[in-house]
């Protein structure tokens, strides 16, 4: 109990000892009941200096402890037991707080406190340590330390703590994560929600020349191909409405190249919906491309001449007898049968036969007209598509000029070869005929001219031929009747 002066309201109260007799008090005067004094947990300004630090170092989740100058443990808060159960008044052994930390911890823990007390540490500066909680499990603590020995009050080392124990832990699955995204060989970036790059992986930077702090969605011409720059209205409205777009685009290099990329846009948000950041992954398709555009072309094409096979001659064929159907012009179909080549394949052998077969099919490339097709059949037969020839005359024409150029000898891997070729014509349109059916009349007409001496060319329906020389086979008649 104590009682204070009306006349010194500030004295210090005065301490009456226990069981002495007390003066009986004088009766108050009937004030009215004061107000109950404010509860001092829901009025902080009430709460006296010493009381206010007593609530914050009771409830702070950050460790306080006292070392005394020689490092020796004096005091540590209560967070002290409830994040690592050390309890009130617990001895720590002579290693002191020191044999808490972990063995791979503790040379660094000494040089900072060896530092601070020297003045060389910047007590602001944080220090990571291992502390073993009275569990067994290591915690990490964010330490700082402070050198008060010369305060009144202290005298003596002051170490704040927090366990960050869940932040290393996220950091650390931010640290891996990092490290899969730059070895990664996807492009893989992070931007804000306005397009600003908050992160871009070394292929990435590589390849599109893109870096933290850049804005591609100010030039995405730069970086998109105008095929695929044409699709962002859509690409955009996908991700709005399903938060999400995946499919193939077209990237321009940094060296200004095309690369074809599979790739998705996400856009992800907070818990209140709110968009955090878009994520832009792209792999690198190129190879997949040339693989399908390799197969592709296996499978329509002559492996050893490169020259299209019947199903693409086939479907090209179709295409040209439909737009003849549309416009009412002629599709003329020339069906060629090398004179003489089996027994240069037999007697020579075939890697002779097949170089001939190629060196035939460049002369028939370079014969014919531009935007005809030639194509292989198999074996020595070989097939050229002409689409809107003016008349009988320029097909005969060229049908001549394939037989004077196929008939030239040509040196085949050290060997004088001479060959020459049948060819039978087949010529329709205007919705009246299909390429089964010109290619059908064709091989008819070639059956013809093999039959009228070799070297000639029969167009189907046609009782003449071209043979070598150009004639016809009525006009080589009346020639040798002169």
């Amino acid at each position: 109990m104590s009682v204070t002066s009306e006349s010194e309201p500030h004295a210090h109260p005065t301490r009456v000892r226990s069981g002495a007799p007390a003066d009986p008090p004088a009766d108050p005067p009937a004030d009215p009941p004061a107000d109950p004094p404010a509860d001092p947990a829901s009025d902080p300004a009430s709460l006296l200096p010493a009381e206010l630090f007593r609530a914050l170092h009771e409830h702070s989740s950050d460790i306080v402890t006292i070392l005394d100058p020689d490092g020796s443990w004096r005091f540590t808060s209560p967070s002290g037991t409830r994040l690592l159960g050390w309890p009130p008044g617990h001895d720590p052994g002579p290693l002191g707080i020191f044999g808490f930390v972990h063995p791979d911890d503790l040379d660094r823990a000494r040089q900072a406190f060896t530092d601070v007390m020297s003045g060389r540490r910047d007590p602001d500066q944080p220090l990571l340590l291992r502390v073993k909680s009275t569990d067994g499990e290591w915690h990490q603590l964010e330490t700082r330390a402070r050198d008060l020995s010369h305060d009144p009050h202290v005298r003596g080392i002051v170490i704040t703590c927090r366990d960050v124990t869940e932040r290393e832990a996220a950091l650390a699955k931010i640290r891996i994560l990092y490290e899969v995204f730059e070895a990664s060989t996807e492009l893989v970036l992070l931007c804000e929600p306005d397009g600003t790059v908050l992160f871009s992986n070394d292929r990435c930077r590589e390849l599109l020349g893109i870096t933290e702090g850049d804005n591609p969605l100010v030039d995405i011409d730069d970086i998109l191909a105008p095929d695929s720059a044409d699709r962002l209205p859509e690409i955009w409205d996908a991700v709005d409405a399903a938060g999400r777009w995946g499919g193939e685009l077209a990237l321009v290099t940094a060296a200004g190249t095309e690369v074809p990329v599979a790739i998705t846009v996400q856009k992800h948000r907070d818990d209140d919906g709110c968009e955090q950041f878009i994520s832009v992954i792209a792999h690198d398709i190129s190879e997949l491309k040339s693989t399908q555009a390799r197969l592709e072309h296996q499978a329509t094409h002559d492996p050893l001449t490169g020259l299209p096979n019947r199903a693409l001659f086939q479907e090209l064929g179709d295409q040209a007898v439909a737009r003849s159907n549309r416009y009412g012009t002629t599709v003329a179909v020339l069906f060629l049968d090398l004179d003489r080549f089996k027994p240069v394949n037999d007697s020579l052998g075939h890697p002779v036969g097949d170089e001939l077969l190629v060196q035939v099919a460049r002369r028939l490339r370079a014969t014919v007209r531009r935007g005809d097709v030639v194509a292989r059949f198999g074996g020595d037969e070989f097939v050229v598509l002409c689409e809107h020839p003016a008349g009988q005359t320029e097909i005969h024409e060229l049908a001549r000029r394939c037989i004077d150029t196929l008939s030239e000898p040509v040196t085949v891997l050290g060997a004088d070869v001479a060959v020459s070729a049948s060819i039978g014509i087949a010529i329709g349109g205007g919705g009246r005929v299909t390429i089964d059916a010109l290619i059908r009349d064709a091989d008819a007409a070639l059956y013809r001219a093999k039959e009228q001496g070799r070297g000639r060319a029969v167009l189907f329906g046609d009782p003449g031929a071209l043979d070598q020389r150009g004639y016809s086979s009525s006009q080589s008649a009346e020639r040798s009747s002169r």
